[in-house]
């Protein structure tokens, strides 16, 4: 019995030397008898703060214009036609105040007065990388170059001597002709109308072309309230587009409700059916 107790003590102490010597990295698989290797973890490099990448958030997709403002209506484009009333209603008061180019508050000024300010402003802003034409109407139409050209130092100098060359209020309203003519030809992809009033008048060879001639006449399907001359405007903007220019309208209210009311929703009708643009009324 007691040789039996001296050979268990033995084995006991045989068998915690060979556990205590095993190497500090090996460790007994619980499901097999197999010895498994703990891999060792690399140096993982942790950047600071201030390593970390930074993010540009003022990057502009190359051809993604960043937008232009004009009375406060951000539009974006790449090559913009401004086609403005200069006819002599817009002599009269502008009812708000317009900022200038060194961004102090005008007030007192004329309709036209504001509006040249205000082109002045969203020419200066344009990119050197943006085309851009300009074309004044009343009765008839004048435009400042024969193509959109680029917004570079020298044409927004050019540009502006150009506006206050011939910036003054005359004549009556065609809107239709001047917009084909003196906007679609110079094939941009967007058009700024401005007015202050309904057209009294259609004519010239683009009015003449889907008219007939008869721009005066009543067509059947007129609107009630609606004009012949509102009617045909918006009918040949609409049929000469073919190239789908985003009209942007603003319309510069004078006060007659009942007039105004039949002015905006010619300008209202020409920006829904051509982009669709949008609508903005000033001056009030």
């Amino acid at each position: 019995m007691k040789k039996k107790y001296v050979i268990l003590c033995l084995l006991a102490a045989f068998l915690t030397i060979y556990y205590l010597s095993a190497p500090a990295m090996a460790m007994e698989s619980p499901d097999a008898n197999v010895r498994v290797d703990l891999p060792e973890t690399p140096d993982q490099k942790i950047l600071p703060p201030d390593e970390s990448i930074a993010v540009d958030l003022e990057f502009t997709p190359e051809g993604n214009q960043p937008p232009i403002e004009f009375f406060e209506t951000p539009i974006r484009t790449e090559k913009v036609v401004f086609v403005t009333d200069r006819s002599g209603s817009m002599r009269r008061p502008f009812l708000g105040f317009v900022t200038d180019l060194e961004g102090n508050q005008v007030f007192n000024v004329t309709k036209l007065e504001a509006v040249n300010l205000e082109l002045k402003r969203a020419i200066m802003s344009l990119s050197d990388n943006v085309s851009f034409n300009i074309t004044y109407f009343e009765s008839s139409w004048i435009s400042w170059k024969t193509e959109i050209v680029p917004a570079s130092e020298q044409n927004k100098a050019a540009a502006f001597a150009w506006i206050d060359m011939n910036g003054h209020p005359c004549g009556g309203t065609n809107i239709a002709e001047p917009v084909v003519s003196g906007g679609f030809a110079y094939e941009p992809d967007t058009l700024i109308l401005l007015s202050d009033g309904a057209p009294i008048a259609v004519s010239g060879p683009a009015c003449d072309e889907v008219t007939g001639g008869h721009g005066s006449g009543r067509p059947p399907d007129m609107e009630s309230g609606e004009t012949s001359t509102s009617y045909w405007t918006k009918k040949i903007i609409r049929k000469k587009n073919t190239d789908n220019v985003r009209i942007h309208t603003f319309f510069i209210s004078s006060g007659d409700c009942r007039y105004d009311e039949q002015c905006r929703r010619l300008m209202q009708t020409i920006a829904l059916q051509n982009g669709p643009g949008t609508f903005t009324e000033i001056g009030r």
